[in-house]
């Protein structure tokens, strides 16, 4: 693989997803099927989600990049907004599940970008995963939606 490997995560470059783009969207499948939502299924059905993937990946504003989580074991996708980091989409197979992986992956994002604020909107599952990893819920950052973001500011010194 032609990646930069940390413990936790694997930085996959656009070179990396043409030869993984199978393994990868596989399990984006698996992610999108468990979040059980029916637009973002209909999303994946038409083909938008891997077109809008791929040109994120390719971006040269703001760009998003990809990471496997583990030996592939999950995957984490961040977006480089202005002034901050978002974490798009974070999803760990249930198979690997409840071994601290996802929590490393996140503890190696902050180590990564440590001067950058990460920004995420989470599941109702996952808020106390996003609690013991440093994010806050913040009281004046909303979606489009109106949900609330959550944030980790990035580290002084």
């Amino acid at each position: 693989m032609k990646a930069i490997d940390n413990n936790h995560l694997t930085v996959l470059r656009e070179a990396d997803l043409k030869e993984e783009a199978g393994v990868f969207f596989a399990m984006y499948e698996r992610y999108i099927e468990e979040e059980n939502d029916p637009s973002r299924i209909e999303y994946l059905k038409s083909g938008q989600a891997y077109r809008d993937i791929r040109e994120a990946l390719g971006r040269k504003e703001r760009p998003c990049q990809l990471f496997w989580i583990g030996e592939r074991s999950g995957f984490m996708i961040i977006c480089h907004e202005t002034d901050y980091i978002r974490l798009a989409e974070m999803f760990v197979g249930k198979e690997k599940r409840g071994n601290g992986l996802a929590e490393r992956a996140l503890k190696e994002l902050a180590a990564l970008f440590p001067r950058q604020t990460v920004r995420l909107t989470p599941s109702e599952k996952a808020k106390s995963l996003y609690r013991r990893c440093g994010f806050q819920e913040t009281e004046d950052v909303y979606e489009d939606n109106g949900q609330r973001i959550w944030q980790r500011k990035p580290m002084q010194g």
